[in-house]
């Protein structure tokens, strides 16, 4: 989840600030590439954002009814049940 983080985060030191084009990427993303994200086998992140803050949520394969969640304005990972941690909305 960090490593995607910080691809993020270098995205949007390079476009102004802004996070909202990286909206929707995910461990496929050109965009996440790009900014050195390290595609793992064991977790999928995606990306939700807006203009000003991001989120990423992700699931890994040993955790199947869990899912990690990384919000970029706390720089916290955390784990709960699939769709209760709210990522949506960053």
């Amino acid at each position: 989840m960090k490593n995607a983080a910080t691809a993020v985060e270098t995205y949007a030191i390079e476009h102004d600030g802004s996070y909202t084009l990286i909206d929707g990427a995910n461990e496929d993303s050109v965009y996440l590439e790009g900014e050195g994200y390290n595609n793992s086998a064991w977790i999928a992140p995606e990306v939700f954002a807006d203009n000003a803050t991001f989120c990423t949520r992700g699931r890994h394969e040993k955790f199947p009814t869990s899912e990690f969640v990384y919000r970029g304005g706390t720089g916290v990972v955390e784990l709960g049940r699939l769709a209760v941690v709210d990522c949506d909305a960053p």
